[in-house]
């Protein structure tokens, strides 16, 4: 928790111009160390077919800087607005930089001064070590490495829950029953807790902590499907019938929650990671130093799901037979 972020860009305004125009761009940091007379300080706006180097710099605090560019007015460009991205080296902060965030407009009568550079910078990674600056996540990034275990988790017990079901329905041994129900139980609370990881992350990242969007949806209705598993048991008061016809509901229930959290997002737009194709866990998402963090935190997350899991099958079969004994 101590682990710094790495540096990134927050905003830049203003954010477009056009072509032929003189340009003071504003540019807020964060986690930078922006430094009077520092010779290796670069600001580059860049796309695919222009690079430009800013004429003048102006430090305004550690993470405030003022850029001021001449747009040339014979850019290449096929389009009425182009994006550049903005790239800024330092010693100490190394390479970093924001997508998209300043657009040149074409205007058929500019004139202007040329800024146009030869620079090349290279990725260069900051001093010491840091979490990756994320748009958007900044410091919540950190909720990786709760909520997405939390979902693992509970997806692992769930599948004991399914293999558990399969078993009890080929021999009819009443222990494969009590691990399935209890699985299913444990997986239940490890799956509240994701939501309600989930629901901080997006409160802070979208705005709201629910919003329209298939995975969540999908998740929640998931739940749903579990929670009416229970509602099942329940209303069954013959031992035998209420393991038969849970074991079946489990198998279908376990499909239909991949279905819900996997399938469909996948194949729909969605604002969380793991949609329209996007594995959710790419270069882009982790990086060398949350990976090992964050597989740590997988596997201590299922091994406490397990433990709880040995405790609840436990529980119920030393309350069992104590019922019996009365």
């Amino acid at each position: 928790m101590y682990l710094p972020l790495g540096p990134g860009i927050v905003r830049v305004t203003p954010a477009s111009v056009q072509r032929g125009a003189t340009i003071s761009i504003d540019i807020q940091g964060y986690n930078t160390h922006f430094k009077e007379d520092d010779p290796s300080l670069n600001v580059i706006l860049k796309n695919d077919n222009n690079l430009l180097c800013a004429s003048e710099i102006t430090i305004g605090s550690s993470s405030v800087i003022n850029a001021e560019y001449g747009i040339p007015p014979d850019l290449r460009t096929n389009n009425k607005k182009d994006y550049y991205n903005l790239i800024i080296y330092n010693e100490q902060d190394g390479t970093f930089f924001l997508r998209d965030a300043f657009a040149v407009e074409r205007a058929d009568t500019a004139k202007g001064i040329s800024m146009k550079c030869t620079t090349i910078l290279e990725m260069v990674s900051p001093e010491g070590k840091n979490f990756p600056y994320r748009e958007i996540l900044y410091e919540s990034i950190r909720n990786l490495f709760f909520h997405v275990p939390m979902w693992f988790t509970m997806i692992f017990l769930m599948l004991i829950a399914f293999i558990g079901s399969i078993l009890y329905l080929s021999n009819g041994k009443e222990e494969y029953d009590l691990i399935a129900s209890s699985a299913a139980g444990v997986g239940v609370f490890f799956g509240t807790l994701g939501i309600l990881t989930g629901m901080q992350w997006a409160n802070f990242t979208w705005g709201a902590p629910w919003v329209n969007d298939p995975k969540l949806n999908g998740a929640a209705l998931g739940m749903l499907v579990y929670l009416a598993y229970f509602v099942l048991r329940g209303s069954l008061n013959d031992e035998t019938k209420r393991a038969r016809v849970s074991a079946v509901y489990s198998v279908f229930a376990f499909v239909i929650f991949i279905v819900f959290i996997f399938v469909i997002p996948r194949l729909t737009q969605s604002l969380h990671p793991g949609s329209g194709g996007n594995p959710g866990f790419n270069t882009y998402d982790l990086d060398s130093v949350m990976r090992p963090v964050f597989y740590s935190a997988v596997a201590g997350f299922i091994i406490l799901g397990c433990w709880m899991l040995s405790l609840t099958v436990r529980y119920r079969q030393l309350f069992k037979i104590q019922s019996e004994k009365n």
